[in-house]
């Protein structure tokens, strides 16, 4: 058979999404088409999607009575990011087993123009082009010349693509949560006839996209999901480093809370790929206080401080931090930062002194951080200078011999 995969978020399905389906399976003579929905999709990191059995039931209740359109929890069943190599994978596995001959299905995989675009920065994107075939599809946004340019760059790589002939429609799942989280609903908002009445009931009755869901998460929300971004070592560094900032905050009169999210949220966004740090729109190589051109080539503050610049915009984004404090100590916990907020402080010390850490220097910082917490960022701020230097690949970071000239000089003045 020949089927085609239709993946995405469907947060929420809307009626664009089954015309395109019902055009790509009649112009490609497809058999049926899966819909899947992403369950972890390392794209949309920094986004807080509605969670899967929602999305799943949307959708089940927009495909009622198409045998011909299926849906698939393949990527919702596990809580490990969501790759679309290993969902064709899975599905040609399944398909074979299925199959009298024991011959999986041909796969042909729908993708967007804006996708297309981004195709090789996919995960194990040469594997994926053996499995199945790709139809692209015009988005609006997406212009004539880079998408023929994305073509021709991911047909060159090996890439097999066939070009839908439909419109292109100007119909999004954002404009329809827009719609229902500004009470839109109720004044019969234009982009909410795109979206069939069975699923605008479900979203209604179960609340789906309104103020409350922008909340901020819980403590045991953002844990259960830090052990899905994170690995278990650094979930558990996290906590101690959690509970470590709560232990010198209410030494030095920082505030307790604000260092408790700080500290349990500074390395959320640790473990990305270089390609998730693009799609959060952060160069490897940009320094983190703006310099850019020659300095940043002679300066390790941006390759070393990225991951707490990408955790700020998943704290603000994904988790719902608002405290600039917080979103400010999540993002120079590496480096440190002159005039940095106290609950900045806390944490950069906090990462460094975590009863996990074991070893000379951070026995060293834990021995300053008794006498004053300035004390402590010195010798930090030294540690890290030493390390760095003996290390002879590693470049320093500026912001953090700032941060040392700055804390010795509060030093002095006192």
């Amino acid at each position: 058979m020949n089927v085609g995969i239709f993946g995405g978020t469907f947060d929420p399905v809307h009626t664009v999404h089954i015309l395109l389906a019902e055009l790509i399976k009649t112009q490609f003579c497809l058999d049926k088409i899966i819909f899947v929905p992403t369950g972890n999709p390392p794209h949309k990191v920094d986004r807080r999607i509605t969670p899967s059995y929602h999305r799943i039931n949307m959708l089940k209740l927009a495909l009622a009575n198409r045998p011909d359109f299926e849906v698939s929890g393949i990527e919702t069943d596990t809580t490990e990011m969501s790759y679309s190599v290993t969902t064709v994978a899975r599905l040609q596995e399944r398909s074979a087993e299925l199959s009298p001959d024991g011959k999986p299905d041909d796969f042909f995989f729908i993708i967007g123009g804006d996708s297309l675009a981004d195709l090789l920065d996919w995960h194990d994107y040469e594997k994926l082009f053996k499995l199945c075939t790709f139809i692209a599809v015009r988005r609006p946004g997406v212009s004539d010349d880079r998408f023929d340019n994305a073509y021709h760059t991911a047909t060159k790589a090996g890439a097999r693509i066939l070009v839908a002939d439909s419109p292109v429609f100007d119909v999004s799942s954002t404009d329809i949560r827009f719609a229902f989280e500004n009470d839109l609903a109720c004044d019969n908002a234009p982009v909410l006839q795109h979206i069939d009445a069975s699923v605008a009931q479900y979203i209604s009755e179960n609340k789906l996209y309104t103020a409350q869901t922008k909340r901020l998460m819980t403590i045991d929300e953002m844990k259960q999901d830090l052990k899905r971004l994170l690995t278990e070592e650094r979930y558990v560094h996290s906590l101690g480093v959690m509970d470590e900032a709560v232990r010198i905050a209410k030494i030095y009169g920082a505030d307790v809370e604000k260092c408790r999210l700080a500290g349990l949220l500074h390395d959320c966004a640790k473990q990305l790929t270089a390609a998730q740090y693009k799609w959060l729109g952060i160069s490897e190589n940009a320094s983190p206080d703006g310099f850019d051109g020659s300095t940043a080539d002679y300066d390790d503050g941006g390759k070393a401080a990225r991951h707490g610049r990408a955790g700020a915009i998943l704290a603000a984004k994904r988790y719902g931090i608002e405290d600039k404090e917080i979103l400010e100590a999540i993002s120079v916990h590496t480096t440190g930062a002159p005039e940095m907020s106290l609950v900045a402080q806390v944490i950069f010390i906090a990462d460094f002194t975590e009863i996990g850490r074991e070893g000379k220097h951070s026995q060293e910082v834990r021995d300053k951080l008794n006498i004053s917490l300035l004390d402590a960022i010195v010798e930090e701020c030294d540690c890290a200078i030493k390390h760095n230097i003996k290390r002879r690949d590693r470049l320093l970071s500026l912001d953090t011999i700032r941060t040392r000239n700055w804390a010795l000089t509060q030093l002095n003045r006192k």
